[in-house]
């Protein structure tokens, strides 16, 4: 009898998910101003559905969603976005279940949006455009060339009038003609990394807030001075730019690519570490108030000397571990 109640309300609460799922994934697809919202928000019930019974529970209750939404609306981007929610939202649930940190689900967040992404990214110019990668690049560029011919004079316009002279002008602009096909296709990955992981805090931010009403709490992230790369991350993210320089030497094709992504990421990462060592310190140390440090990073962060700076004391913390917060530090004294 109890085996029959607990099945009967596994239905009853798919059913409900499926149709929540459904109503957000409609609502994303009919107005695509508020996707973003929705690639937050959908992951969020197939994670509670997780933890409240199991994984053939919430899997019947995406493809339920799925078949519904292809149905009302378009069975390609019903399939896209289950790849994208349902996957992410499992994995949620299953590292929530498991009382992993905060750390370890944004890590695993991050690499399943990845995924999600690059899957979508590829089906959708294979499958919805039906053309090549290269064409549809070539596609992006000349769509957006066209728009800067139309707004280039009237750009001008506003630059001679602010006092900029002729030659200022045409330096501001020529950043313009290095957007090739080429040009995007080296900052791609970056870009998905980059994206996967500002999606990933965000959906944990969220889900955090919209899950402590059900009775899940979240763990806390540890105080941005306290952040750090142990030296297993911080390989895999050097590792692409030796790996670049090597394929690019060879003229392989994809090595430009992963050098230019592979710095991109770099660079940000260990300037992020970096600027919490600054933090730590002027906090810790100087005991300057937040708004202060957060100015003081900025002016830092973005300045081009200071910058490239805080690059090198993110990569010599990774070793040294200047705050002793690291377990893992490579060289121990």
């Amino acid at each position: 009898m109890e085996n029959k109640t607990h099945s009967a309300k596994s239905t009853v609460e798919a059913g409900l998910i499926s149709a929540i799922i459904v109503v957000l994934m409609l609502i994303t697809g009919y107005i695509p101003m508020i996707a973003f919202v929705g690639t937050l928000i959908l992951p969020i019930p197939v994670a509670i559905l997780y933890l409240r019974h199991n994984f053939k529970v919430t899997l019947t209750a995406i493809v339920v969603s799925v078949i519904i939404t292809a149905m009302l609306f378009n069975p390609i981007q019903a399939v896209l976005s289950a790849l994208s929610f349902g996957f992410t939202g499992m994995i949620f649930g299953y590292s929530i279940r498991k009382n992993k940190s905060a750390g370890f689900i944004i890590l695993v967040l991050t690499l399943a949006s990845l995924l999600a992404i690059v899957l979508n990214f590829v089906l959708t110019i294979l499958v919805i455009q039906k053309t090549s990668f290269t064409g549809f690049f070539v596609t992006i560029v000349n769509q957006f060339n066209d728009a800067m011919k139309e707004t280039i004079p009237m750009v001008k316009e506003i630059y001679a009038r602010s006092g900029m002279t002729e030659e200022q002008i045409n330096q501001a602009l020529s950043m313009f003609n290095t957007l090739t096909p080429q040009y995007i296709l080296n900052f791609l990955a970056a870009g998905f990394i980059i994206q996967s992981i500002i999606s990933s805090f965000v959906n944990y931010a969220v889900s955090k807030a919209v899950l402590k009403r059900f009775g899940y709490e979240l763990k806390k992230f540890k105080p941005f001075t306290e952040f750090y790369i142990n030296s297993f991350i911080g390989a895999l993210i050097v590792m692409p730019v030796p790996l670049g320089v090597l394929l690019s030497a060879k003229n392989i094709a994809i090595g430009k690519p992963i050098l230019v992504s592979g710095q991109v990421i770099m660079q940000l990462a260990f300037l992020l570490v970096g600027v919490s060592v600054v933090s730590y310190y002027l906090k810790n140390r100087f005991k300057l108030n937040n708004a202060l440090i957060v100015l003081i990073d900025i002016f830092l962060a973005f300045n081009p000397t200071f910058g490239t700076i805080l690059i090198y004391l993110g990569l010599i913390d990774m070793m040294f571990d200047f705050r002793k917060i690291n377990p893992n530090r490579i060289l121990r004294k």
